[in-house]
C-alpha cells in the first residue's frame, strides 16, 4: 500500500489536532488490537498475534501493521500457518506527543516484512515468525515461514509481489491512525 506525501501529510496535520483531545497527563498508550480497527474471527487472532510480536521487535513506540494473507499450510504437526505480508505504518514520537498534549515530530515511515502465524485447532497462537530482512538468512528465513509453500517462496525472493488473498484491517492508514488516536483518550 503506497501513500502519497500528501496524504501523510494530511495526517499528521490530523494528528497534531487530535494529540490535545483529553489524554491523561502520563498515561500510557495501548498497543494496536484487532478490536481497534474492528477486525474479528481468525483475522483477529492474527492481527493481535503480530502486534504482540512486532512489539517485542520494534523499538518506535506506535506502527500500525496492515497484514495482508499470501498463503497457508498445514504443518506436520497439524496447524494451520498463515503465510502474511506485512506494511507497518511507523509513527515516532506519536505518544509522547499524545501524552504530552504536543504537536507530532517526526514523518511517518513504512516497513515491509514477511511473517508466519501459526494458529492451534483451539484457535490460540502457537508460533510467529518474521523474515530476517537484511540479514545473510533472508533466503533461508522466507523458506522457512513458506514452509512446502515453495513457489510463493521463490515469488517473494524474486521481488515479484505475490496475491493477496485478504488485507485486514481494511482501511487507510491514516484512518487506522485517527482510531488509535481517538482510542489514547
Amino acid at each position: 500500500m503506497k501513500r502519497s506525501v500528501a496524504a501523510m501529510l494530511l495526517g499528521l496535520m490530523l494528528v497534531c489536532s487530535l494529540v490535545g483531545c483529553g489524554k491523561k497527563d502520563n498515561a500510557a498508550n495501548s498497543a494496536p488490537s484487532a478490536a481497534m480497527f474492528s477486525v474479528t474471527g481468525t483475522n483477529a487472532v492474527l492481527y493481535d498475534a503480530a502486534v504482540d510480536f512486532l512489539s517485542k521487535q520494534n523499538d518506535s513506540d506506535v506502527f500500525l501493521p496492515v497484514l495482508g494473507i499470501v498463503g497457508t499450510f498445514e504443518n506436520e504437526a497439524g496447524t494451520t500457518c498463515y503465510v502474511l505480508h506485512c506494511d507497518q505504518y511507523i509513527f515516532p514520537g506519536l505518544s509522547k506527543a499524545i501524552a504530552d498534549k504536543e504537536g507530532l515530530t517526526g514523518f511517518p515511515g513504512q516497513s515491509v516484512l514477511w511473517m508466519c502465524v501459526e494458529i492451534g485447532a483451539d484457535g490460540n497462537v502457537a508460533s510467529v515468525k518474521a523474515s530476517l530482512d537484511g540479514e545473510p538468512d533472508h533466503p533461508d528465513s522466507i523458506r522457512d515461514i513458506c514452509g512446502p509453500l515453495t513457489q510463493l517462496a521463490d515469488t517473494i525472493l524474486s521481488g515479484s509481489s505475490p496475491s493477496v488473498t485478504e488485507t485486514f484491517p481494511d482501511m487507510e492508514p491514516m484512518e487506522m491512525l485517527q482510531l488509535y488516536v481517538d482510542a489514547q483518550n
